[in-house]
């Protein structure tokens, strides 16, 4: 399940800050552009690798509207990595040898970089947002804009978007890489924009606030 309001009341978990258009606070108030919506949108990707209490994070990455990385950084976990999930995070334990940035420096770094009104984007975000200990409202994820042919809880993997509809392979030969699956979210979530909430529903034609109860989250219509 996505993270609820109350888990942000636990203990390292977090909200982002309100907007704040003082000068030098980090935020960009983009009230004033054609589409401000799409200004706000950062497509967000995190690798876990897994210890004792369960999996952790071990990467993070934003990817702006233009599909710029503002941010990439490798995390090491406070405890004892179990099994870096190579196959999968393309995370090893050379690659966190020297790694000192720890999960709270990177929720510091996104409080500075996004605010409440940032929309993101990602896939099985719900994961991530597990990860970071971060509880937000506005969210995309491409696994309800592009329903699974089978219904819900079947999903698409992203692999198998990209390829279907952006025409593109993704390389899992090393494990995931969060650049690029950052960017691949971002590129379905345009396209979707482009093309309308009727593209790619499959054979069923699931209504997508049907989809957004079953996963227990919300969904930015502004």
């Amino acid at each position: 399940r996505f993270p609820r309001p109350e888990d942000a009341d636990r203990p390292g978990w977090f909200r982002l800050a309100a907007f704040r258009s003082e000068a030098g606070s980090g935020q960009v108030d983009k009230e004033g552009s054609a589409d401000s919506d799409r200004d706000r949108l950062v497509a967000l990707d995190c690798e876990m690798v897994m210890t004792a209490s369960g999996p952790a994070l071990a990467r993070c990455t934003l990817v702006g509207p233009q599909r710029e990385v503002i941010y990439d950084s490798f995390v090491k976990p406070r405890e004892e990595v179990t099994d870096h999930l190579t196959c999968f995070s393309g995370i090893t334990g050379d690659i966190l040898r020297d790694v000192d940035t720890r999960l709270e420096d990177v929720q510091a770094k996104l409080r500075d970089l996004l605010d409440d009104r940032s929309i993101l984007v990602g896939h099985s975000l719900e994961n991530d947002l597990h990860a970071l200990r971060l509880v937000h409202d506005r969210i995309i994820d491409t696994t309800l804009l592009y329903p699974h042919s089978r219904g819900w809880p079947h999903r698409n993997s992203l692999k198998g978007l990209s390829s279907n509809f952006l025409k593109q392979k993704l390389d899992r030969s090393s494990g995931h890489d969060s650049v690029q699956d950052a960017v691949t979210a971002l590129d379905l979530a345009l396209l979707k924009f482009e093309r309308g909430p009727g593209f790619a529903v499959g054979a069923s034609n699931v209504p997508l606030g049907r989809l957004l109860r079953a996963a227990s989250t919300t969904f930015v219509v502004d």
